[in-house]
């Protein structure tokens, strides 16, 4: 089966019950107004709003499964489904990965691989690796990136075909999906649209190809609408000048806070302020995009508030971009496994427990909860479905390959280990560096080498299982991935997902 596992954390029965205790009070003015400016919530900002985001990418499923399931539970109590659109990134997107058969073997297939097709020009691959540039000021034209994707699109590997039935067909609509999206007449509410037809920005581009994606593989995901809300455009709200505010009157404060609750949480991955008071130096979560050459640099300002960007030229970071959602864009934020659930220990769980501790110590805030969502869905690669190896099995096969050329018992020779044992005990008796140690030494190897030759098919078949699990290890590498994007996955494939998530909420009670 494709889909082989769909996972929630905590389990669904308990998201409506977080959301409503989120909302017992109702949101603040704060909140309300701040609802209001990204679009979410109703035009008055108190609808109940379940939002989750990511990247600006043409997903893979798992990524699918946080869409499905705020949709899925939005539909049930009457909610805005929103997604923030993590566009303050530069991020590669030029290429979509896609699994390929090569090497034959009498014309049988032998291995699988993966083919990068490009979906965009060198030039601007070059520019968002290089230049830093978040994907909301750059933009996919179709003059200088013309898409050629087509159904009969072929590998560029040399004598490699498609892995996947599905695959030709999927980067045509991807391709179709993004050029079709390269420019709108209509804009989301959101903070910082404006009216009139324009080029999408790459963000806006790859998030408007990626639902048109999911909804015409599941109709039923069109309603109700997801809002998208860029993150680089929080910068126009008022709470998010007023906690600039707060920045510029302490930034110690802030900074110690945020890098005390990295410390309470580890394993998060994120990067601690640079706290240099003594050199009036103190970094803040923030980005400066330049606005003459569109690069983002890291925020430093003095221990008054000095150096603070104009907050047009200012961008959330991270824990700084979901902190501010989690405290007054929605009632419970669907993370995946990178930011985990709420409840869970500070040492355990995803990145987003620090911003609940940081907002905590920083603000005396509590954030809206998070949960979990995510699935493994596979592409069908017929012959090609190997089961996955044991932990460590691969590592286990090559020390056994090398161990076995000095520890005979594991090539079955017992007396032979047992021989090698009193050689070691007679080199080690005789004086280290003397000719007697030495002559002892090699005439150890020379008897390895012959017990080597005595149990020649037990070696060669420890050295055929260790190319064995290499070749396995290769093989389901390719072959059980859960990160190929939507598009190259058949609609049937993306319809059992979204069924399933509706039916664990179904199970759960939340209609």
């Amino acid at each position: 089966m494709p889909v082989s596992r769909v996972k929630f954390e905590p389990e669904p029965a308990q998201w409506r019950t977080w959301l409503e205790r989120r909302r017992a009070g109702g949101p603040t003015g704060d909140a309300r107004r701040f609802r209001q400016q990204i679009g979410v919530g109703g035009t008055d900002g108190t609808a109940p709003v379940i939002m989750s985001g990511h990247q600006a990418t043409l997903w893979h499923p798992g990524i699918a499964a946080k869409f499905m399931a705020t949709v899925s539970l939005a539909r049930r109590l009457g909610a805005t489904p929103s997604w923030i659109v993590v566009d303050q990134d530069p991020q590669d997107c030029t290429v979509i990965r896609a699994p390929i058969v090569m090497g034959t073997n009498g014309g049988e297939p032998t291995t699988l691989g993966v083919d990068r097709v490009r979906i965009g020009s060198e030039k601007l691959a070059q520019d968002l690796a290089s230049d830093h540039v978040p994907m909301a000021l750059r933009a996919m034209r179709i003059e200088a990136d013309a898409i050629v994707l087509s159904p009969g699109q072929t590998p560029a590997t040399r004598g490699a075909s498609w892995a996947a039935a599905s695959v030709p067909r999927g980067l045509a609509r991807a391709a179709e999906a993004l050029s079709r999206n390269v420019r709108h007449a209509g804009h989301d509410a959101v903070a910082g649209a404006q009216a009139g037809a324009r080029e999408c920005s790459l963000a806006e581009q790859h998030w408007n190809a990626a639902r048109d994606l999911l909804t015409s593989a599941v109709p039923g995901l069109a309603e109700p609408t997801m809002v998208a809300v860029y993150a680089s455009r929080l910068s126009d709200t008022d709470l998010f000048n007023t906690l600039l505010d707060r920045m510029v009157r302490d930034p110690l404060a802030c900074a110690n806070a945020y890098n005390a609750a990295l410390a309470r949480c580890p394993g998060t991955g994120m990067t601690p302020m640079i706290v240099r008071p003594e050199r009036d130096r103190i970094e803040l979560p923030l980005w400066r995009v330049d606005p003459a050459t569109g690069m983002r640099s890291r925020v430093y300002v003095t221990t008054t508030g000095g150096g603070m960007p104009i907050p047009t030229q200012v961008a959330p970071r991270a824990l700084m971009m979901s902190g501010l959602i989690r405290l007054a864009g929605c009632d419970l934020f669907i993370h995946g496994m990178g930011g985990g659930a709420s409840g869970q220990d500070h040492g355990s769980g995803g990145y987003d427990r620090a911003a609940e501790v940081w907002f905590k110590e920083w603000l005396g805030q509590e954030l809206a909860p998070s949960v979990m969502a995510t699935a493994d869905v596979t592409l069908d690669m017929g012959a090609f479905s190997p089961e996955p190896l044991r932990p460590g099995e691969v590592e286990h096969a090559r020390w056994k390959v090398h161990a076995a050329l000095h520890q005979p018992a594991l090539l079955g020779h017992r007396s032979g280990q047992g021989l090698k044992r009193a050689m070691l005990a007679l080199i080690a008796a005789k004086p280290a560096g003397s000719s007697e140690r030495r002559a002892l030494y090699l005439h150890m190897h020379e008897t390895l080498e012959r017990l080597r030759e005595e149990r020649g098919e037990r070696l060669a078949a420890v050295r055929r299982q260790a190319i064995d699990a290499r070749t396995r290890a290769d093989l389901a590498r390719v072959a059980l991935a859960r990160d190929w994007s939507i598009a190259l996955y058949p609609d049937e494939d993306l319809a059992e997902l979204a069924a399933k998530i509706d039916r664990a909420f179904d199970d759960a009670g939340a209609a």
